[in-house]
């Protein structure tokens, strides 16, 4: 039953972490072959692809909302978890994120600054 449960934690956190970041690695390739052969045109395909999905997100503050084991016909465990994360938590996690990085902390800096901006110009033009 521990195992199950450790299984379903993980499971859900690695899916609340991939919600909030997820990289995507992709390779395809599609192939075509022609030939004739006794006056009859010979076509040939092939398709391939492979999708590879990275997470790089720590993530910390999850609350368990739910949680439920059963026990199946087999006597194995099955256990179903439910978490949730804040979003104050979530945007500390996106603004330290931002902030280890030279160049987003530009653009949020620069973001912020014409938040501000475009309120101070329409307190003016009311």
């Amino acid at each position: 039953m521990m195992t199950a449960k450790k299984k379903a934690m993980s499971e859900a956190r690695a899916g609340l972490a991939a919600e909030i970041n997820t990289t995507i690695k992709t390779v395809t390739d599609n192939y075509v072959k022609s030939g004739n052969y006794n006056n009859k045109e010979e076509l040939m395909n092939n398709y391939e692809g492979m999708t590879r999905e990275v997470v790089n997100q720590t993530i910390s503050g999850t609350v368990v909302i739910c949680e439920k084991s059963t026990q199946t016909t087999t006597g194995n465990y099955k256990y179903y978890v439910c978490i949730e994360l804040g979003s104050n938590d979530i945007l500390e996690t996106i603004s330290q994120r931002a902030s280890a990085n030279e160049m987003l902390k530009v653009d949020y800096n620069y973001e912020k600054f014409k938040k501000t901006f475009e309120e101070e110009m329409n307190k003016m033009g009311n």
